[in-house]
């Protein structure tokens, strides 16, 4: 992987990781990049082998994803140069297909699927009398790139709808840290930050292309003042969660909770209330209102208890006057934590309702 600089903003040097592929050279009976086509003569043609082999050679085809080496379903087509005959394959759910070559030849082999870059290689068919291949072809999803700026930020993730991403820290050349990733796909996600035990969250989208973002937790914390959890330390000896005030629509904090709570904070209520006056000033928005647990005890009871912390947020904002029709709710259990749970300080950040925006459609 090589983090690349590619454009100057400001008084720094955007810094992204791109993921590159090994390209394997031409030979014999093995698939390779038509880029890498030397000058070839089939020998077969001069010691008059062109007639077909009843046996010929058995190939299996598998395309996979370049990075996650997952398997791909999409469409592979031969186009044979002794015949130009032009024959097409779909692969199945575990992304192969076979085929039978019945005589030497130089195929063309193209691979297409939906939402990767096509593929175009050549097959060098030598070995017949029932010979057997598999043929790797790998697919690079159509380029998609997050990087971010984050002060001198600790660690990052991104959040998806059942997906976790860690962005990979990437250092430029005038020391500034980036946190990057190629693994994501187009769509909404929610950015976690964390530095000094503190965590800022807020709802972003990914496009195709490059998405630059620049965010810093603990100069939006200077700037905006912390809400301080109102309990002190709790008695299992966790630590107060902090976090900025509201900043709408951009950011929204999370409402955390007690170990096997579902009891709303007083510092909670202040942000619900702030988010129920906002919703009646700009009536083009709804609200996603999902609860989450850290990974203590039967996951059965924290889907239920996550439900139970999305539900008392929901009803708090339907008696500050928000129709229910405005509101969506959902309970995560420990699913998506935004936050390793190997720590009560850790466990104490999963405990939480997130809050977003959505735009009425």
């Amino acid at each position: 992987m090589l983090p690349v600089a590619i454009v100057q903003a400001d008084t720094h040097t955007v810094v992204v990781e791109v993921p590159l592929l090994s390209v394997e050279p031409p030979a014999k009976d093995r698939i390779y990049l038509q880029t890498e086509q030397k000058s070839y003569v089939q020998a077969s043609r001069f010691v008059g082998a062109d007639q077909p082999d009843s046996i010929g050679q058995h190939a299996v085809f598998v395309v996979s994803d370049a990075i996650r080496k997952t398997p791909v379903e999409g469409k592979i087509c031969f186009v044979f140069t002794k015949t130009g005959e032009r024959k097409c394959l779909d692969t199945d759910k575990a992304g192969q297909a076979a085929i039978n070559f019945s005589q030497a030849d130089i195929v063309a082999v193209d691979a297409t699927a939906a939402g990767y870059q096509p593929y175009a290689g050549n097959l060098l068919v030598e070995s017949l009398k029932g010979a057997s291949t598999k043929q790797i072809i790998q697919l690079q999803r159509e380029l998609t790139l997050l990087t971010v700026w984050a002060g001198k930020a600790e660690q990052g993730t991104l959040l998806g709808k059942g997906v976790r991403i860690p962005l990979k820290k990437v250092t430029g050349a005038r020391g500034g840290v980036w946190f990057s990733t190629y693994q994501a796909e187009p769509g909404s996600y929610t950015l976690v930050v964390k530095r000094q035990g503190q965590i800022r969250s807020e709802e972003i989208g990914v496009r195709s292309g490059l998405t630059v973002l620049y965010t810093d937790p603990l100069k939006a914390t200077a700037e905006l003042g912390v809400r301080t959890a109102e309990t002190g330390i709790k008695p299992n000896g966790a630590p107060p969660v902090s976090r900025p005030a509201l900043v709408l629509p951009d950011s929204i904090p999370m409402l955390y909770f007690e170990q096997g709570s579902y009891q709303l904070r007083a510092d909670s209520q202040e942000v619900l209330k702030q988010v129920a006056q906002y919703l009646k000033t700009h009536p083009h928005y709804r609200l996603q209102v999902t609860g989450h647990t850290d990974n203590v005890g039967n996951e059965r009871l924290n889907e239920n208890l996550s439900e139970y912390r999305a539900a008392v947020a929901f009803t708090f904002l339907t008696r500050q006057g928000i129709p229910e029709e405005k509101l969506n709710k959902a309970g995560e259990g420990s699913r998506n934590p935004i936050s390793p749970n190997d720590t009560e300080a850790n466990k104490a950040l999963n405990r939480r309702v997130a809050l977003k925006l959505i735009t009425n459609q």
